[in-house]
């Protein structure tokens, strides 16, 4: 199962690909309405049921004990992204099991690591790092 924060497009991509249930979070309305407008104009019918998006700020949302993989593309400032992650570890406490971080412009890498993630992939353009994936 697969969580994505924002960006649409990449719900519909993970339910092309086979993932069960797919959840985004959009904090503002009109993003929210915008991607909701795009996944239901993308998918069939049965698909669009397996795709939940969701109006609310990121920090609320309480972590399914199912999801394992994360996609964050550089949404959050760093208080935003400790509260995220705290609610991970909550729901890895209840819930232990491996879970991947997908994390593109990954300007708050260290706040990850210091929460005992492993970096399992590294992409690098000539001037940044641009996609790192973590695992726990």
């Amino acid at each position: 199962m697969i969580s994505v924060v924002g960006r649409a497009i990449l719900l519909i991509m993970a339910i092309n690909e086979g993932f069960k249930i797919v959840v985004g979070i959009e904090f503002a309305e009109e993003l929210y309405r915008d991607s909701l407008l795009l996944v239901s104009n993308s998918l069939s019918n049965k698909k669009f049921k397996r795709c939940k998006i969701i109006l609310d700020d990121a920090t609320n949302y309480m972590i399914n004990e199912k999801f394992n993989v994360f996609f964050f593309y550089n949404p959050f400032n760093e208080i935003v992204l400790i509260k995220v992650l705290q609610n991970l570890e909550k729901s890895l406490h209840n819930y232990n099991r491996k879970v991947y971080i997908i994390y593109f412009n990954p300007i708050h890498s260290k706040i990850i690591l210091k929460y005992g993630y492993n970096i399992s992939y590294k992409y690098e353009s000539k001037e940044k790092v641009e996609i790192l994936i973590f695992y726990k």
